[in-house]
Parts: C-alpha cells; structure tokens; sequence
C-alpha cells in the first residue's frame, strides 16, 4: 500500500524530511560562525538580534500583561536593557516609588 493510505504516515515523514532540512541548515549555521574568525561573535550578534522579539509594543488598554508577554519572550540582555533605561527615564520620585517596590520595602 502507498503512504498516503495510511494517512499519518505521509505526515510523519515529511516532519522527518523537514527536521533533516532544518538539522542541515543549522549545520551551515553553525558551520559559517565557525568560521567567521574575528567576527564570529559580530554574526551571532546579527542572528541574536534577527531570533529576539523586538522592541515592546504598548498597549495602553493591557500594558502590564504585554510587558509581561514581552519580557517573557525577550532575552536576559534585551530584559536588563529595556529596564535600566526605563528607570533612568523615571522622574526621581517615581525611582524611589520603584525601588521601594521591587525591594519589597513600604512606601514612604
């Protein structure tokens, strides 16, 4: 009988092919880091920021809970980034409102 008779199998496979493709093209991937001598770490750079999320798109009707999707996404790098400016940007009363709560400490 053909593949296609069995019904999932025919799926089966092609998942099998298209892992293949996918496990060879990580293999140049990684092949082309390798090999990039002193701009190895330039070209993962490139590939890190084209994989990370992007910036955090506001949503003013639910802006806690996709900051919150967003940091979830985001790596440690972009996560450190995005909060230290943010903070920086805060009027000094509100730094201290902050640090108070991500201390755990009451608010004078």
């Amino acid at each position: 009988m053909p593949c296609a008779e069995f019904g999932g199998v025919t799926a089966f496979l092609d998942r099998i092919e298209e892992n293949a493709r996918r496990q060879a093209a990580a293999r140049h991937l990684i092949n082309a880091a390798l090999n990039c001598g002193a701009d190895a770490v330039r070209f993962l750079e490139i590939i890190h920021a084209h994989l990370s999320p992007g910036h955090p798109i506001p949503n003013p009707y639910g802006l806690m809970t996709e900051a919150r999707e967003w940091a979830s996404w985001a790596s440690t790098a972009e996560r450190k980034a995005y909060a230290l400016a943010c903070y920086e940007a805060l009027p000094p009363a509100d730094q201290v409102a902050f640090l108070s709560h991500v201390s755990g400490e009451a608010a004078a």
